[in-house]
């Protein structure tokens, strides 16, 4: 049965922020509605998948915000949210008071250990490591790229657990003493070290980039101080020698977010050596 998406008017909501594909609103008159607009070009399939994940998600157990309503305004397609009072992102709680990024790091380091402790409701949401390798197939990559990210996928131990599929401390929010997640059109199931590999490529890879600092709010410094205290506070453990076995063995799976970030944005949309850069980095003692 096809989605319907009910027509809106733009000069009711105000602006409040945005991101690499959608733009936030409140709703003037409404304190309750919080409308998630996505950027004219996003395909429909997009704001449908996210939609039906964020309340199925809800169903097991996991604290989103409640997805009320698609929407359409024009040419772009939406979703009309519960709007959570009061709320901030964990990165911008991060900007705001840099001193307890420790606090804050293990805030995320927790609740991320809880989502891939949860098991996922397989008849509704697909296994990522199927959906990454039809990203793979449908993007250019060199052949020193596309060999690595190859065995990476094919040596991942199957897992059938929850994975954000786009964790980082921007898509989870903070109000009244809860962590709500947002942003869950990736939503899916499989091994934590696709979403760990997110978390280190923006706190490792790229944290020295403008565009992360734009997006997360946090300075390369900061994001770096951030991994440095959530992943001992994940994996429950000080050792120096454990944590960096652990780095290693993650490294490799920040390509997969490359690779979806390619699929999501196009190529066009990258420097044309920044792939080739990036897998560099991220492949360096692969072995």
């Amino acid at each position: 049965m096809p989605y319907e998406f009910k027509p809106i008017r733009l000069e009711d909501w105000d602006l409040f922020g945005g991101g690499a594909t959608a733009e936030s609103f409140y709703h003037k008159t409404d304190p309750t509605l919080m409308l998630k607009l996505f950027n004219e070009g996003v395909e429909r399939s997009s704001s449908e998948r996210e939609y039906t994940a964020s309340r199925s998600i809800s169903d097991m157990g996991i604290r989103v915000p409640h997805a009320l309503s698609l929407v359409q305004c024009g040419n772009r397609l939406g979703i009309i949210y519960e709007r959570i009072v009061g709320k901030k992102s964990i990165a911008r709680l991060c900007a705001d008071d840099p001193e307890n990024i420790p606090t804050y790091a293990k805030m995320l380091a927790r609740e991320a250990k809880k989502l891939h402790a949860t098991e996922c409701d397989q008849n509704i949401f697909q296994p990522r490591k199927k959906i990454l390798e039809k990203f793979l197939s449908e993007i250019h990559l060199s052949d020193f790229a596309r060999e690595r990210v190859i065995r990476v996928l094919s040596t991942m131990e199957p897992a059938t657990t929850c994975i954000h599929g786009d964790l980082q401390m921007g898509n989870i929010i903070y109000a009244d003493g809860r962590c709500y997640w947002i942003d869950l059109a990736d939503f899916a199931y499989g091994s934590p070290l696709i979403d760990l590999g997110v978390l280190y490529f923006n706190c490792q890879i790229m944290n020295n980039s403008p565009i992360i600092h734009d997006l997360l709010h946090m300075t390369g410094p900061q994001l770096d101080a951030f991994w440095k205290e959530f992943l001992p506070e994940y994996l429950e453990t000080d050792s120096k020698t454990k944590l960096a076995e652990f780095e290693k063995k993650v490294r490799p799976y920040a390509a997969l977010f490359v690779v979806m970030a390619i699929h999501t944005l196009g190529e066009t949309k990258l420097p044309p050596d920044l792939n080739d850069k990036i897998f560099t980095t991220i492949f360096r003692d692969f072995e």
